[in-house]
């Protein structure tokens, strides 16, 4: 059974609990036969109540570190499925996709398996004997990251080194992955398929048109203008293909113009 093997933790916090009603929908209905025990991990103690998804909340203003941390305190399964409230699931998902990821872990000896294929540069050579799965090169910068995964418990545990907000707990994954020389691959076979909903507070166009025609989230948060996606767009295709000196040399321009990178804070 996967659930005496896995259990899901979905991070939020108090001031996006607007997202959870949306996001328990969307998660119920794409994966209606969920074999496994069910988590929003949270801040603020939250008075609602989900039919299969239980809330953890390991107490106010507590941030992303110690939320994880008190969380897998209370996982006793092995493997963490790993995701965060903006990632709304889109797509059916089988279990014996799940079953074949966790036996895949348990034969390989892998702390990580990454279910979303970004970024590109630390993708490696493919794990031999398993189909659309291929080795992460860690010493790349958010070669793991807080996008959906698996994880092997005892791994994610020793990620939580101080006290950090998301972002900055995100930056030093690949720093750590590699200190620890941990085993982890990324799957190209979209087993948990998401919609990308919230950026900097604000939902984006994409998700706002998704919503308004699946009549998904009813929540009051501010659409991103699309002028702000336009810039968003040419920066993300900036990092993923130009060369990296280019990358580089406009992360300097930029910070000398005030603007802040974690990954170069960590």
């Amino acid at each position: 059974m996967l659930r005496e093997k896995v259990t899901m933790l979905i991070f939020s916090c108090d001031k996006f609990s607007d997202l959870w009603d949306a996001h328990v929908k969307q998660l119920e209905a794409y994966w209606p036969d969920r074999e496994i025990d069910t988590y929003i991990v949270t801040d603020a103690p939250q008075e609602r109540a989900y039919e299969r998804v239980k809330i953890l909340a390991a107490g106010a203003d507590k941030e992303f570190s110690e939320r994880l941390e008190f969380a897998l305190k209370q996982v006793k399964t092995e493997y963490v499925f790993v995701t965060l409230d903006d990632y709304f699931l889109i797509q059916t998902v089988k279990n014996e996709q799940i079953r074949q990821l966790v036996s895949m872990m348990d034969q390989e000896k892998l702390d990580y398996v990454r279910l979303f294929a970004r970024p590109k540069r630390a993708t490696g050579e493919a794990v031999k004997g398993y189909e659309g799965m291929r080795w992460i090169h860690t010493e790349n910068p958010y070669s793991v990251n807080l996008y959906v995964g698996l994880w092997r418990k005892s791994f994610m545990a020793q990620t939580v080194r101080d006290v950090r907000d998301p972002w900055r707990f995100e930056v030093s994954l690949a720093g750590i992955a590699t200190e620890l020389k941990a085993r982890c691959v990324v799957s190209d076979r979209q087993e948990f398929k998401i919609l990308d909903v919230v950026r900097k507070g604000k939902i984006l166009n994409k998700a706002n048109r998704y919503f308004k025609k699946h009549d998904s989230y009813r929540g009051n948060r501010e659409v991103h203008t699309y002028w702000y996606e336009i810039k968003l767009g040419i920066r993300t295709w900036g990092a993923r293909h130009a060369p990296r000196w280019m990358v580089n040399a406009a992360r300097k321009f930029m910070i000398k113009r005030g603007h802040r990178y974690y990954s170069q804070e960590d």
